[in-house]
């Protein structure tokens, strides 16, 4: 009895998929049966039908003599045909012959197709006796016998058992149990020296029946595959990609569909055009790494090429190699050399007139050919050339070895040293400069740092820091507990910057817009508490300046940032409890104006500067409690106009400054309690927009000034609770655009009003908590800017919405 295992590569744990094949024959061992022959196929899937692909086969002398030379195995015995990985679910055929003593011939034979069970061991059992002789079965049949030592009524049969029919093992290393078994070694035995139990094989020649893999290439199931490109494979013989991706460094990647993504497939992967998927397999010959292969486009794999034979997993030119010559199964003695698939003793190589022949080499020491290269021409495999100190076949300068094949170092699938194609960002073709990875982005895309940018966007979309969208959200300051009262304008070129309160050390910070959409922090003031109510504007020479309260000394305060980047801070107004709900805007000629309220007495404040001169302070108005949620907006004939809340009579209320310096304010809306969170703008025509907060209806409100100081006021949105921390801007064509805050979803929401006075409305972030302390403005394409905070996080956040189309 002879026991073959076929097993799985394992997980981590050691658990493995395994077939073990048990083998009788009743020819009498070795004086009739001296040899018995494995073949290992694989079952793939073609076109045509269903084909079987060598992959494996070996020849194992047995022997009944207690004392056996090395390579011979004595019956009862234990070894392995196969040991690595195979899928579970890959069909498989096995076929046995046991070999006449001196002829070689099959006397009898024995097929059986099935596959493995995951992480299990299957056992089957294969009796190959003298009364099958006589039968001639067709192909893919054999002959099946009953349970026993003889075939009383043998017929021809298609043996194919599935693997969960097949009788289930707990312990497959350990049958048959029997002390003078020979033990295995590293799970096979030696092809030339007996085992001796220990944890490596013993010989330099190649296990008997160990397919050898040449790195990068590692065995799994029947096959060496390159784990970092083959989906069937992924990484490690357990991971297999899901039916349309494609491996790539080992990691499995959807690369959509083939026929349209402009990249096709790549790795060991062929595009179906039927299906548009990358389907494992090849389609080139250069998804081929073993040398002398080509790849088979009717089966999309890969095989050998003509004249070569697959022995122990490598293509091999069994005409010349004196290891494998005729076959897989021969090899000659030390000395002779492999013609025509014939071994010859060609005599004293160094005085026979003609040297040695084939893949051998003449040994100046002993007159032996021995196996080996004298001349680059022995060496068939491509790129390579003779190293004559190790008469071994090396790759030629300019190439490395991956498996089997010599691959160039300047090829973008092999660059360098590499095994595997070179990486490429998305939307970008790699490239092998001089031996190293590279790549060139498409056509309207750039480089930026190792990824590829558009360089333009469909209509609809922005482009910004470095993709195209249509709303780009981004984190601004994310020190944390940062981000509330945030003021957000832009400078004459469009960039956006800052003004807010950063609640961890009671400071006023600002940020400003970089060229590559980047962001810097700055804080103009920290020596108290100071940054609430924070309001940030350009004056005509595009500087910036924030006006804000001083919580610590109830003042109203104004920075100014200069030309080199220092910040000035000035009181403005220091007399009582002043300086809340800060705003302030820059009229043409440069001059500031600043309302805010006066918590002391209830009122609405003002204060304006020409330059060089002192502040002037007015009360605005002074009739109840009013002067909270204050915007203050310069029309385009440098009118000063005030929207504010009377806190008194719960109303909105607009004042506007006279060419005498008094004031004239009005009621706007008094529909329930309205008015909080007020924001003013002026459209290019001067007419005045305001938007605001309901309290009473919890909505958002709009006003549009008339003739003859009327207003018009509507509801934009009324869903739960929406509007408050409203921001209005009007962009050059007049469209209204307003930010604000959906308390009942927690999100930043977005009203356009576009030339048919609809409002179309929508989500601009719903990630958490955000939306609080918006600000929007309008730059001169259309394109929204809004600042807000993010209360999940405590960070201050930016969005950039496309133009409306």
């Amino acid at each position: 009895m002879i026991a073959l295992t076929l097993s799985t590569l394992g997980c981590a744990d050691g658990s493995s998929s395994q077939i073990v094949i048990l083998m009788d024959t009743d020819y009498a061992v070795p004086e009739e049966v001296d040899k018995i022959r494995a073949r290992v196929s694989k079952v793939v899937e073609t076109d045509d039908g269903s084909r079987e692909i060598e992959t494996w086969l070996n020849v194992f002398p047995v022997s009944k003599r207690s004392s056996s030379e090395p390579g011979v195995y004595r019956l009862p015995a234990t070894f392995g045909i196969l040991s690595g990985g195979s899928s579970p679910g890959q069909e498989v055929v096995i076929e046995l012959e046991a070999l006449a003593s001196e002829s070689g011939e099959a006397l009898v034979s024995r097929r059986l197709k099935t596959g493995f069970v995951s992480q299990q061991a299957r056992l089957a059992r294969m009796l190959l006796f003298r009364t099958c002789a006589d039968l001639v079965c067709p192909a893919g049949e054999s002959c099946g016998c009953a349970e026993g030592k003889a075939c009383t009524e043998p017929k021809c049969v298609d043996e194919s058992v599935s693997p969960e029919a097949l009788e289930r093992i707990d312990e497959p290393d350990q049958l048959p149990a029997d002390p003078e078994i020979p033990l295995l070694d590293a799970g096979v035995p030696d092809g030339g020296v007996l085992p001796d139990g220990g944890g490596q094989p013993d010989a330099s020649v190649p296990d008997g029946g160990v397919i050898s893999c040449e790195p990068p290439l590692v065995l799994c199931g029947m096959d060496c595959v390159n784990p970092d490109a083959d989906p069937r494979y992924c990484g490690d013989c357990e991971t297999a990609c899901v039916a349309g991706h494609v491996c790539s460094s080992g990691i499995c990647v959807d690369p959509g569909d083939c026929r349209r993504n402009g990249v096709g497939c790549s790795g060991f992967t062929f595009c179906d055009e039927a299906s548009g998927e990358c389907l494992p397999g090849c389609t080139e010959a250069q998804q081929c790494v073993g040398a002398n292969e080509f790849c088979d486009t009717g089966i999309h794999d890969c095989v050998c090429a003509p004249n070569f034979e697959r022995c122990n997993g490598v293509c091999v030119d069994t005409r010349s190699d004196p290891d494998f010559c005729g076959d897989c199964t021969r090899s000659c003695l030390t000395g002779q050399v492999c013609a025509a698939g014939s071994c010859l003793d060609l005599g004293d190589c160094r005085t026979n007139g003609t040297g040695c022949t084939g893949f051998t080499y003449c040994d100046p020491a002993t007159g032996d050919c021995l196996r080996g290269c004298e001349d680059a021409v022995q060496c068939v495999g491509g790129n390579e050339t003779c190293d004559l100190i190790a008469h071994e076949c090396v790759c030629s300068t300019g190439f490395h070895r991956c498996g089997s094949a010599c691959v160039s170092d300047l090829d973008v699938n092999s660059c360098g040293n590499l095994c595997s194609p070179c990486p490429a960002p998305s939307n970008a073709s790699a490239t092998c400069n001089l031996g190293e990875c590279d790549f060139i982005c498409d056509d309207t895309y750039e480089a930026c740092g190792q990824t590829c940018c558009p360089t333009e966007c469909p209509s609809g979309q922005e482009l910004y820091n470095g993709s195209c969208a249509k709303i780009h959200l981004q984190i601004v300051d994310e020190e944390g507990k940062v981000g509330e009262n945030s003021s957000l304008a832009l400078d004459p070129s469009g960039r956006a910057h800052v003004a807010y309160y950063a609640n961890s050390g009671g400071d006023l910070r600002y940020a400003a817009q970089q060229l590559d959409d980047s962001w810097t922090s700055e804080k103009p003031d920290g020596k108290d508490d100071v940054g609430r109510d924070a309001s940030i504007a350009f004056d005509a020479k595009g500087l910036p300046h924030v006006a804000y309260h001083n919580a610590s000394e109830n003042d109203l305060m104004l920075a100014t940032r200069q030309a080199g980047g220092a910040w000035t801070v000035q009181i403005v107004d220091g007399n009582g409890d002043v300086g809340e709900h800060a705003s302030v805007a820059f009229d043409s000629a440069g001059e500031p104006h600043i309302g805010y309220y006066d918590s002391s007495n209830k009122d609405l404040m003002y204060a304006t500067r020409r330059s060089g001169d002192a502040w002037v302070i007015q009360v605005v108005d002074a009739i109840g409690d009013v002067g909270e949620y204050t915007s203050v907006a310069v029309d385009p004939s440098d009118h000063v106009h005030i929207s504010y809340y009377d806190a008194s009579g719960r109303n909105l209320k607009h004042a506007s400054r006279q060419p005498d310096g008094s004031w004239r304010a009005q009621t706007v809306d008094s529909d329930g309690d309205v008015g909080k969170y007020t924001t003013m703008a002026f459209d290019p025509f001067g007419v005045a927009h305001i938007a605001y907060y309901r309290e009473s209806g919890q909505d958002l409100r709009y006003a549009v000034a008339g003739d003859n100081g009327s207003w018009a006021a509507q509801t934009v949105d009324s869903q739960a609770s929406v509007g408050k921390y409203a921001s209005l801007a009007v962009d050059a064509t007049g469209l209204v655009h307003i930010s604000y805050y959906d308390e009942s979803t927690q999100d930043l929401k977005h009203a356009v009003r576009g030339a048919s006075q609809s409002w179309v409305l929508q989500t601009v972030d719903s990630f958490g908590d955000v939306g609080k302390y918006t600000s929007i403005a309008v730059d001169d394409l259309g394109r929204a800017h809004v600042s807000y905070y993010d209360a999940s996080n405590t960070n201050l956040k930016y969005a950039l919405i496309a133009a409306p189309e």
